[in-house]
């Protein structure tokens, strides 16, 4: 009678896990596990252009630094950093300011744009920078 009666019991009242109940919660399980996959690489995106973005300012600071001087000697121009920074590259690029309300004002400035960026990458980092001129150039 026993044996009946623990039969019954098993039929009723199971302790395993239904195919379905497994699938539900193996869905479930991935769907968080790509929701943080995704969270994970655009923090690793973040980061790597954060990381440019530090690089990049601090070398166009260095650079802006060597230009001190005589604002109409600056013309076209572009390098590297040497060995300390290899791969990264600057370029910089002098305009005249245009303006019709300013005429007068405008051809007392100059504009410069320094660009500093990796070999090989699409990202640029640029600043602009308009400078008092003494004579016209």
């Amino acid at each position: 009678m026993r044996t009946v009666f623990d039969r019954r019991r098993a039929l009723q009242d199971p302790r395993g896990f239904t195919l379905l109940e497994v699938m539900v919660s193996v869905s479930i399980l991935a769907i968080g596990f790509f929701a943080i996959y995704s969270l994970f690489m655009q923090a690793v995106a973040a980061s790597g252009e954060a990381r440019f973005r530090q690089q990049a300012a601090f070398l166009a600071t260095l650079k802006e630094n060597t230009l001190v001087g005589d604002v109409s000697e600056i013309s076209t121009d572009g390098g590297d950093f040497g060995e300390d920074y290899p791969g990264w590259r600057w370029r910089l690029t002098p305009s005249k300011v245009e303006n019709k309300e300013f005429e007068e004002e405008a051809k007392l400035l100059k504009k410069v744009r320094l660009e500093v960026f990796r070999e090989g990458s699409d990202r640029v980092y640029g600043t602009t920078h308009y400078l008092f001129v003494t004579e016209e150039s």
